[in-house]
């Protein structure tokens, strides 16, 4: 089980600039009128071990693209995220700067390693799409999570607690029924 979120933050927006005279946003020498940063995280939560996973990070249509980082949990994991070409079979063309997105491959998928991120700056307000088809690991957004499946040991602690939260309360309505016999007895007297 893999989690996901996208974050995305406005860096640069249209209407900023009927808001703020001169307001110019460059990048090398050319003024641009948009600019999104999307950070997609991904989490392995639980499952077994994979030797690795691959995903998209896509757009509906091609944006440009101004920088991309991809970041892993450790210097033991590694991430590698490759532009997805506009036509199938066209050759990659480093002039070309507008992209689908990206074919990311994230290794190894451990539960607990941490979380691996591709931080994105686009001139896209829509935020990506992430998709996952990997043979036992299932993507999932971080909001809807939930772990599926308690463990032997979950289920004989949670077992003890409530024979514990039993018992006290057992233990509770006897000490509490001997007192009232008690009392009773000694006003009868």
């Amino acid at each position: 089980m893999v989690t996901y979120r996208v974050v995305s933050t406005t860096l640069a927006d249209p209407q900023a600039t009927g808001l703020i005279p001169d307001l110019k946003v460059l990048i090398g020498a050319d003024p641009i009128q948009e600019l999104y940063a999307y950070t997609v995280e991904l989490v392995p939560r639980q499952g077994p071990f994979a030797e690795r996973a691959e995903f998209a990070v896509t757009f509906s249509r091609a944006i440009h693209v101004y920088g991309i980082r991809p970041e892993s949990p450790s210097a033991l994991h590694k991430l590698s995220c490759a532009r997805v070409e506009q036509t199938a079979g066209a050759p990659s063309n480093a002039a070309n700067s507008t992209t689908f997105g990206y074919h990311c491959q994230m290794s190894p998928v451990k539960a607990g390693s941490g979380a691996f991120a591709v931080v994105l700056a686009t001139d896209s307000k829509e935020t990506p799409k992430i998709d996952m088809v990997e043979k036992g690991i299932d993507l999932v957004a971080a909001d809807q999570f939930e772990p599926q499946h308690l463990q032997a040991a979950d289920w004989s602690r949670l077992g003890a607690l409530i024979a514990i939260v039993v018992l006290s309360a057992w233990l509770g309505w006897i000490f509490s029924t001997v007192i009232g016999i008690y009392k009773r007895s000694q006003s009868l007297r």
